[in-house]
């Protein structure tokens, strides 16, 4: 996809290196990646993105300041944040929003760095078909949502206990520790929910069957 290219040239032109789906084989080789509901939806994120970077580039802001570039790109999308979200850009973490179809519509450049996804799978699979992730832990997670987030309108600390995640559809399967720390509702107009967007600690476990077959995912 040549906006997915574009996308990946921006990006290492400000020492960002993503990984993209380089050849028509390696797009077909992931299911459903193709489907039409998909490419539309990849297409008008990735047009996104590359407008976030062409603007931080043509008024000299560093993408790397994760606060700035999350103002431009939450401008670009029509979405409004928390008064108080600026406490969840903290040094080190990753961060990362969703819309309220779970898809990723902004993540920081460290997070892209870390991710073995391409861009483009990134924009275009749903959080649960990307990552495994314990169902209890899972459950924890939405019933905190439910019960706080929206309730509270404000960024709130997310005390979901450390856990491991693994990427379902990439080729290395890569298992991360994740430390949550903020949540924080994003709006499209006022009492409009449009997502959210978190932080957290994230570290790559190394690949050792002995280990990585012993974490529950269930």
């Amino acid at each position: 996809m040549i906006a997915e290219e574009r996308a990946a040239e921006l990006l290492k032109s400000v020492g960002c290196r993503v990984k993209t789906c380089q050849t028509h084989k390696e797009k077909i080789a992931a299911p459903g990646l193709l489907e039409l509901p998909r490419i539309k939806r990849s297409f008008y994120y990735l047009n996104k993105l590359i407008t976030a970077i062409d603007t931080c580039i043509e008024k000299s802001i560093d993408p790397w300041d994760d606060f700035k570039f999350f103002k431009i790109s939450m401008e670009g999308l029509g979405a409004h944040y928390a008064s108080d979200v600026e406490c969840t850009f903290t040094e080190g973490t990753l961060i990362e929003a969703y819309d309220l179809d779970r898809i990723q519509v902004f993540r920081n450049l460290r997070f892209m760095e870390m991710s073995n996804y391409s861009l483009l799978e990134l924009l275009s699979f749903e959080w649960p078909e990307m990552y495994e992730r314990s169902s209890v832990i899972t459950g924890e997670m939405m019933r905190y949502c439910d019960e706080h987030l929206w309730a509270n309108n404000r960024t709130i600390r997310f005390p979901i206990r450390d856990h491991y995640i693994r990427e379902a559809r990439s080729s290395v399967h890569q298992v991360f520790k994740i430390s949550f720390q903020h949540l924080s509702p994003l709006y499209s107009g006022p009492n409009k929910p449009f997502g959210f967007i978190g932080s957290f600690h994230c570290v790559d476990v190394p690949l050792a069957d002995e280990f990585t077959n012993k974490i529950d995912f269930l």
